[in-house]
């Protein structure tokens, strides 16, 4: 079907609806499948595409879409660091979060559980609930990113009780009664 949808804006010569596609493509991958290698893939497309395309305010999404990669770009860099340098990959994700526009490209949720996740497995509890406190400072909802099971030993591990910690309050609907 894409392969038909492409055909179609190409040969309409609809070059920033053949951008659009791409990026609502990239878009998919991030939202459904978490997929940021593909979505920078199909956002580079969008960005070929859009290059060339005539539109309104071209410069503007010209800009946009590329600061979007950027950010994209290096959010996939820093989890290829996960192996060969984890803490360049903690370097790389906290300088991501201090980018004003990094919630215009990806999740910020994704950026603090890849740091949380790594810090749980390398048994540093204590970063780990240092990230967790700053996600749920930013009011981030922590069950679409973490598992449940994992936040409760950060805590426990912390000598913190997780239920007293986590107050009622700053759970968002979909997770009372989850502590």
């Amino acid at each position: 079907m894409m392969k038909t949808i492409i055909a179609f804006y190409t040969k309409a010569s609809a070059l920033e609806q053949l951008s659009g596609f791409y990026d609502s493509c990239a878009q998919v991958e991030i939202d459904e499948y978490w997929d940021y290698e593909k979505a920078l893939g199909a956002m580079r497309e969008a960005l070929k595409h859009l290059t060339t395309a005539e539109c309104t305010n071209w410069e503007d999404k010209l800009e946009l879409l590329s600061n979007r990669i950027k950010i994209v770009e290096k959010f996939v860099e820093a989890r290829g660091f996960i192996k060969t340098n984890p803490k360049m990959m903690i370097d790389v994700c906290s300088n991501l979060l201090m980018n004003p526009d990094v919630d215009t490209a990806i999740w910020v949720g994704d950026v603090y559980a890849q740091m949380i996740e790594y810090c749980y497995e390398s048994k540093n509890m204590k970063d780990a609930l240092r990230f967790l406190n700053d996600m749920k400072a930013r009011k981030i909802v922590v069950n679409p990113y973490l598992d449940l099971e994992m936040v409760e030993n950060i805590y426990w591990e912390n000598g913190i009780n997780p239920t007293a910690s986590w107050r009622r309050d700053d759970i968002d609907e979909d997770i009372k009664g989850e502590f």
